[in-house]
C-alpha cells in the first residue's frame, strides 16, 4: 500500500495540536502498514522548508524502507509533460506526476485543485485523504482509505 503527502500538509501530523486523522496518517506509514512515496526534484525542494521533526521523520522512514525515494529524472520528466499539456487545475504536477509514476492511489491534501486533478488526471483516479473541513476525526471512511491504497512500487 502506497500513498503521496502534499509538502502543504507534511507538518500536519507533527504538530502539537495535529488532529487525528493527521496523526493516523503518519502512524500508518511508522508502522509500516502504508509505504510513503516521495521522489521528483520539486518534491525534494519542497520537503527542505519543512519543519526538522519531519524531515528526520522522513529520513528515519526511509532508511527503515516504511517510505520509498523514486527515480527524480523519471518524475521530472513525467512532470513536464503535464506542464506542457496545460490539463494541471492546481501548481501539483509534480505530485500527480509522482503518483502516475508510482501507481500511488491515496494521495494526502488540503488542496482542492490538487485533489481535483488527482480525480481527472489519474486513471484509475487516486483517493484523497483530507483533513478539510471538519474532516479531522479518523472514522471508519479513513480507515478504508488507509488500508485499500495501492501501489506499484
Amino acid at each position: 500500500m502506497c500513498a503521496i503527502v502534499d509538502t502543504s500538509v507534511a507538518n500536519e501530523a507533527f504538530a502539537v495540536d495535529a488532529n487525528e486523522a493527521a496523526q493516523k496518517f503518519l502512524e500508518y506509514v511508522s508502522q509500516g502498514k502504508l509505504k510513503l512515496t516521495v521522489g521528483g526534484s520539486r518534491l525534494n525542494d519542497e520537503f527542505s522548508t519543512c519543519g526538522s521533526q519531519f524531515l528526520q521523520w522522513l529520513s528515519r522512514a526511509l532508511k527503515f524502507g516504511f517510505a520509498v525515494r523514486v527515480d527524480d529524472s523519471a518524475v521530472d520528466r513525467t512532470e513536464e509533460e503535464i506542464k506542457n499539456s496545460g490539463s494541471c487545475e492546481s501548481d501539483d504536477e509534480h505530485v500527480v506526476a509522482l503518483a502516475k509514476i508510482t501507481g500511488s492511489k491515496l494521495v494526502f491534501t488540503n488542496d482542492r485543485d490538487l485533489q481535483n486533478d488527482c480525480k481527472s488526471l489519474l486513471v484509475p483516479p487516486a483517493k484523497i485523504y483530507t483533513t478539510n473541513d471538519e474532516r479531522t476525526k479518523f472514522d471508519s471512511n479513513k480507515r478504508t482509505l488507509l488500508q485499500r491504497a495501492k501501489c506499484g512500487v
